[in-house]
This record gives C-alpha cells, structure tokens and sequence, in this order.
C-alpha cells in the first residue's frame, strides 16, 4: 500500500452534508442518561480501583448499568490520581457498555471523547487513533457527521504517519460507511475500494467479504445493479473457497435479501 491512504484525507468532505433528515427523527435518550436506580450497585466509599473494577468486569456481560456504575465510580479516583491510561481504558469499558448493551449511542459518543481526551494526555498516538476510528463512526451512526468525517480524518492521519496500513484500511471502512449513511454513494465506493485493494494485496478473504458487505448495500441503494451482480458472485466464490466468520455471513445473507 502507498500513501494514497492517507492522502486521500483530503478528499473527505468537511462541508454540510446532504443526507436524509433523521436527526429530527433520532429520539434516543440525553448523552449523560441517569442512572438506573434499580441496578445501582452499593459501593463502598473505601473501595479501592481494583476492588470497584473487578465489580465492573464481573457484572460487563450480564449487568451493563452495575458495571458503568461500578467503572465510573473507579475512573473519578483515577483521574484524581492523574492516572491517564487507567481512565482512558475505563471510559473506553463504559463507551462500549452503552454502545452494545445499553444501545444508547450518543451515551457511547460522549464517553469515547472522554477516553480521547486521557489518551492525549498520555500522548498514546496508536491508542487514539484506534479509538478515533470508532469514534468517527458511532458520530456517524449519531448523524453527527461534521464530527464523524473529523474524527476519522485525525485516524487516517496518525495511521499514515506510523505506517500502520491495517489501520488505514479500517479507517478508510469505516469513512466508506460513514459517506453511505449519508448517501454519498460515490465516496461511499471510492473509500471502500481502497480499504478492499489492502486486503486482497495481503489475501485476507475474510477481510475482502466483510467490505463486500458494505459494498452490495451501496449497489442496492444506488441501483447500481451490473456492480451489486459482480460482487455477490465474488463473495459468494470467497464462501465457498473459505471458511468465513458466521456472524459476518449473517450480514452478507441479510444484505442480499434485504429489500432495496
């Protein structure tokens, strides 16, 4: 892979995008919601960080509030203690807690930002570009896209900059399905063959189905139809040459059948 990964920041758009008009339609709760009373967990005022974190890790799976109540409770003393890459992981936990099991993203937004802001301060570049990537597509998914297109542009950069080419190909993914959530298709495909070139340059087959997922859903919805005819009798060619993760077949079989 060359430098037109990162180059190709410069093709992002920064400026207002035109997209459907769900934010006046997006009714999740407020990004700081209260906390659930009912599963509040009782904590100790001596508890020590590594007492309220094994809370926290014991109750991830099962308990999502009891966790984020346990890990939050641990952060504040590790931000009193300036400890930065304690808290930086812990925001990150609590992120992820609202994320995929309280599926309040706009919760999950505000604690990533404040995982970044301990990553900066610890002056991990690796650290926060990875989290800089998810963050920029949970904005996206938040239709929060100004922020989703700047937050994955500081990704690609830090990636370029150390040459992490996995990282740039996830990134430029992730910029993919942030411009086909706005439906701007074309920027949608661009990015996204990028991303593909690095993975079939480097034969993951996994990695190629997983783009090809996002690339049906592009034809589909931009009614390019030769194209959306191509890459399903490529993926389903890696299928039968391959053992592909199930969860991703899962998606590739509701991508196709999904109604346009």
């Amino acid at each position: 892979m060359n430098l037109r990964y990162y180059s190709m920041v410069i093709l992002i758009c920064m400026t207002t995008i035109t997209c459907k008009q769900e934010v006046t339609k997006h009714t999740e709760e407020s990004t700081l919601p209260a906390e659930n009373t009912e599963n509040k967990v009782v904590i100790n005022p001596n508890m020590t960080t590594k007492e309220l974190e094994t809370i926290g890790y014991k109750n991830y799976n099962n308990n999502h509030q009891v966790a984020i109540d346990a890990f939050r409770q641990a952060v504040s003393i590790h931000e009193s203690n300036e400890d930065h890459k304690s808290a930086a992981v812990l925001y990150t936990n609590i992120s992820n807690l609202y994320r995929d099991g309280l599926k309040n993203k706009n919760a999950a937004v505000d604690y990533g930002l404040k995982a970044l802001s301990h990553w900066k301060k610890e002056k991990d570049f690796l650290q926060q570009a990875n989290l800089l990537k998810d963050l920029g597509l949970l904005q996206a998914e938040t239709f929060q896209f100004r922020q989703a297109y700047r937050s994955l542009n500081e990704a690609l950069i830090i990636f370029g900059r150390q040459n992490n080419y996995d990282g740039i190909a996830i990134t430029e993914h992730n910029i993919a399905t942030t411009n086909y959530i706005a439906e701007r298709y074309d920027a949608a495909e661009q990015h996204l063959l990028l991303a593909k070139e690095h993975w079939v340059k480097k034969n993951n087959p996994q990695k190629v189905f997983n783009n090809n997922i996002l690339a049906i859903k592009i034809y589909k919805d931009s009614d390019q139809l030769d194209k959306l005819d191509a890459i399903i009798e490529e993926s389903e060619n890696i299928r039968t040459h391959n053992t592909i993760n199930r969860y991703a077949d899962q998606r590739y079989l509701e991508a196709i059948n999904d109604e346009q």
